[in-house]
């Protein structure tokens, strides 16, 4: 599985007519199928509603986190100016997880 994390409205995989002009080059990758668009805010084409500063990850489609070594590319364009200064434990999180967050 590959994750576009922080997508926002670019959505992968791209094509040569839909590539942003403010990424190009991309990586062959972001070609190809088998993307997983992430973003905090569910939009058209989004595949996984995440708040990406709470810990663990926890997936809006089976409400669990991502299973150990299920992914493979993780792409991250324009996403470090988001950071907020602190960071937080999901209150989503499974019972009895808290204390290993």
């Amino acid at each position: 599985m590959n994750l576009h994390l922080g997508c926002g409205r670019i959505l992968f995989p791209v094509t040569a007519e839909t590539q942003p002009y403010h990424l190009a080059p991309m990586p062959p990758t972001c070609f190809e199928a088998g993307w997983l668009n992430v973003d905090k805010f569910k939009m058209p084409g989004i595949d996984e509603a995440i708040d990406l500063f709470q810990f663990p990850w926890i997936r809006s489609s089976n409400g669990m986190p991502f299973a150990d070594n299920s992914v493979d590319v993780i792409y991250a364009s324009h996403f470090v100016e988001h950071i907020p200064h602190s960071v937080t434990v999901s209150n989503r999180i499974p019972l009895g997880w808290r204390k290993d967050y």
